[in-house]
């Protein structure tokens, strides 16, 4: 399939995407239980998939997961994935937010980590309100930063936000070179198609030493804009100094996330089209 536009910048970010964290283990649990009515027979499709970080979360978490699904529109992503280990099976499909190849009402739940700030939401949620079975869980979920940085965290951030006007931490790309605030719980109250839409937030940290953070910044869409800025070299060699000057005896710095989950359940009865 062709990839939409606000994903292809994602082919050249692959190889070192591996480094961004994970999500809140809570997250997982929370969602177990809420599978927990299939008894070992729920079906995940994890839409925006990338490396399958948060893919092989639900893998190794979710004891109530038995087909696993990560849809990715690109393949440079996708090759990643499908070189890491998992706990459980997961079959990495090419696809989108806005078209799933995946059949009517086959899903217990979807999930998109980092994921659905570059989908078309409104096209997501239909696509979504078909493939799930009645009454099935939609969680989209990000890592922000959290209120409680450490100095590098805050730095790191702050060295972005001097390099990209038009970008504040806590924002999220759109896909075509803007940044916004989402706000997911709104867009799924408004779409009608879900109830029981409820939002938490987990404290976790991220430990890297001076190359993983290295791949970790070169991982980020924002980052490439610094990029453009500034060059490479200069970007390297400014990356190098936040980390130097911050470092801790262990020769590892500490970023702070805070992993936003929203939950939501399709309402009985929906029905936006079969296909």
């Amino acid at each position: 399939m062709q990839i939409p536009n606000a994903w292809s910048v994602f082919n050249q970010l692959a190889t070192p995407y591996q480094k961004r964290p994970g999500y809140a283990v809570e997250v997982l649990r929370s969602l177990d239980k809420r599978l927990a009515h299939t008894r070992g027979t729920a079906r995940i499709a994890d839409i925006g998939s990338g490396t399958g970080i948060f893919t092989r979360q639900i893998a190794e978490h979710v004891t109530n997961a038995f087909a696993i699904y990560g849809i990715e529109p690109s393949i440079g992503m996708r090759d990643v994935a499908c070189k890491q280990d998992s706990a459980k099976p997961i079959e990495y499909l090419s696809g989108s937010g806005e078209a799933i190849p995946l059949p009517y009402r086959s899903l217990d739940c979807v999930t998109a980590a980092n994921s659905a700030h570059r989908f078309n939401r409104p096209i997501f949620f239909k696509q979504t309100s078909n493939l799930l079975r009645s009454g099935g869980v939609l969680l989209i979920l990000d890592n922000l930063p959290s209120p409680n940085l450490s100095s590098f965290h805050d730095r790191y951030l702050s060295f972005q936000e001097e390099h990209v006007s038009s970008y504040k931490r806590g924002m999220n790309s759109d896909g075509f070179g803007g940044y916004f605030f989402m706000d997911i719980c709104s867009e799924l109250v408004r779409s009608g198609l879900y109830f029981d839409v409820t939002k938490y937030n987990w404290e976790h940290e991220h430990s890297l030493d001076a190359s993983s953070f290295s791949e970790l910044a070169n991982s980020s869409s924002v980052n490439l804009k610094v990029i453009e800025a500034i060059g490479q070299t200069q970007f390297d060699r400014a990356v190098s100094e936040i980390f130097r000057e911050n470092v801790s005896l262990s020769g590892r710095v500490t970023m702070n996330y805070r992993t936003e989950a929203v939950f939501a359940r399709l309402a009985v009865g929906t029905r936006v089209g079969q296909p």
